[in-house]
């Protein structure tokens, strides 16, 4: 064998475990890259999943949020339309004849005598002359209220306030509780 011939089969040699390493490097790069392609394509699923879910939780809170809104700007109207009506009612006891106002008025001492031994009722100035026949016994003295009355027990120890001002703030906190709960069940 001449030096011929070894300098070609060394030459082979090299050129064969050339292509043998150029063979396995493109196994490897193409290994490498379909991994690659793997792990981008589960990356892309796992953050469209998340985007999903963030997209999914903002509507549930923007959703939750409008029924919150909803609720209490009909709870707020409600409430609007329940003093509306108090006004209403307000103007119209303040503004009863006398016929009419005396009548209230009885009704109101009534109910406080039911509760109590009444011995003096305050009310208002221009009214006093509205219960100054209604029942003897039972002292009348001005207070400063806008109708309506306040009874009193003969030692001054138990006051009922049945004054308009006061009968209707029992009606609208009754009527608030009320709408609340029915509002608010669901």
């Amino acid at each position: 064998m001449g030096l011929e011939n070894v300098k070609q089969e060394i030459l082979d040699q090299a050129q064969e475990k050339a292509e043998q390493l150029l063979e396995q490097a493109g196994k490897d790069a193409r290994e490498i890259k379909s991994k690659a392609s793997a792990e981008i394509a589960e990356y892309l699923e796992q953050a469209k999943l998340s985007y999903e879910k963030l997209v999914e939780a903002m509507e549930k809170k923007a959703l939750a949020q409008a029924r919150f809104d909803a609720q209490r700007l009909m709870m707020n109207a409600k409430k609007e339309s329940v003093e509306e009506v108090l006004r209403e009612v307000h103007k119209a006891i303040i503004h009863l004849n006398k016929t009419d106002k005396q009548k209230f008025l009885k009704q109101l001492l009534a109910t406080a005598e039911e509760e109590v031994d009444v011995e003096k009722v305050f009310a208002a100035k221009e009214d006093m002359s509205l219960l100054s026949g209604v029942h003897s016994g039972v002292k009348v003295e001005a207070k400063d209220i806008y109708g309506g009355l306040i009874a009193q027990n003969k030692d001054g120890t138990i006051s009922i306030d049945l004054s308009v001002d006061e009968l209707l703030e029992s009606a609208k906190n009754e009527m608030l509780v009320e709408i609340s709960g029915v509002l608010f069940e669901k």
